[in-house]
């Protein structure tokens, strides 16, 4: 689609140029009227779905926050003859992960106004977030192409396949012979010397029993020196404190209401939007932010905070669950806090994530 929309942009500048040369009437524009947007504008625009009737005359600030937020334009979808038919829109997933595209016509949606600039609007449709996912997946003429031939090569593949696998399954089986008749003839040798290693083993247990039950007795001595030290140079109570508090286990994500946020969930997000955010503790302090993410398979698993340093220098890095996270939006959509449960100093005391 952005190769035709390249050849397109050309071919109507290659068309303007010689319409030019032989017309010297034409109204070139010089901005864009009204409230025109641009395709950069549309792409990457989130997009809202209300399942009641909806009508963008009587739109009054605060409805939004009872639409869902369903993804966002990936597409523009251009006919022939200029005009834009429809947008692809991607939904589904988890932060962008295991996301479907979904073609919607242009005339399903509904601008909204937000203001008085051209750029502060609301695009809605009249859905609901079951028939967004039940929609079928949108295919390109090339993607329906590829998936044509395919099929018709899938037969091909599977009588090759059978092919290899029998040729392999031979192989296999004279190799398994060979290395179980070798297995026999080390079957002797290999008896012999567990037998010697068996009676070496039983005649060093004497030995490593006793230096165990030594060194065991020096280190219990050690570490109740140790901790009679760290007692007397830290009795205060704020010094107790903080070492209870970073000997305890991570707590889930704090229950936090701030004015004009309200909190999200996880899958109502994408990756980009989430990573560079600033995380906050319960007392709304900035400790720091986050860097990236670590996955387990395809599922995030967790989030790395950078915190501490100075323009960069010395910053420190701790890996907090992802279900340790309150994520909070403003109410237009424009601004991200993270809450998380743990001060500055807490986070200091935890082991340093390494990538």
């Amino acid at each position: 689609m952005k190769t035709f929309l390249i050849s397109t942009a050309v071919a109507a500048a290659m068309a303007t140029a010689a319409y030019a040369e032989g017309h010297s009437g034409i109204n070139f524009m010089a901005e864009a009227e009204g409230e025109a947007l641009l395709a950069s504008d549309l792409l990457g625009a989130r997009i809202y779905a209300t399942e009641g009737a909806f009508d963008a005359a009587n739109y009054e600030p605060g409805m939004e926050t009872d639409w869902d937020d369903i993804g966002e334009i990936n597409e523009l979808i251009v006919a022939r003859d200029g005009a834009i038919d429809g947008v692809v829109l991607g939904v589904g997933g988890f932060l962008g992960l295991g996301e479907k595209n979904v073609g919607i016509p242009m005339d399903q949606l509904t601008f909204v106004s937000d203001g008085e600039d051209a750029d502060e609007y609301f695009i809605v449709v009249n859905a609901s977030q079951q028939m967004l996912e039940e929609a079928p997946d949108f295919r390109t003429m090339q993607e329906r192409q590829a998936a044509a031939q395919m099929e018709e090569r899938d037969p091909m593949i599977d009588t090759e396949a059978a092919a290899i696998e029998g040729s392999m399954m031979q192989e296999a089986e004279a190799q398994t012979e060979e290395a179980a008749n070798a297995v026999d003839q080390m079957g002797d040798e290999i008896e012999g010397e567990t037998q010697e290693i068996a009676a070496s083993a039983e005649a060093m247990g004497d030995e490593l029993e006793a230096e165990t039950q030594e060194v065991a007795a020096d280190v219990t001595m050690e570490r109740e020196a140790d901790t009679r030290v760290e007692v007397a140079e830290g009795s205060d109570a704020e010094t107790m404190q903080d070492m209870g508090a970073a000997n305890a286990p991570l707590l889930a994500a704090p229950e936090m209401e701030r004015d004009g946020y309200s909190r999200i969930e996880m899958a109502d997000l994408t990756v980009e939007r989430l990573n560079g955010a600033t995380v906050y503790d319960v007392n709304d302090e900035n400790v720091g932010e986050i860097g990236t993410f670590v996955l387990d398979g395809e599922r995030l698993d967790q989030a790395v905070i950078d915190f501490g340093g100075f323009l960069g220098l010395g910053e420190k890095q701790v890996a907090l669950p992802m279900d340790a996270l309150n994520v909070q939006q403003s109410a237009d959509g424009s601004s991200i806090r993270v809450y998380v449960d743990v001060t500055e100093a807490r986070l200091d005391q935890m082991p340093e994530y390494e990538g």
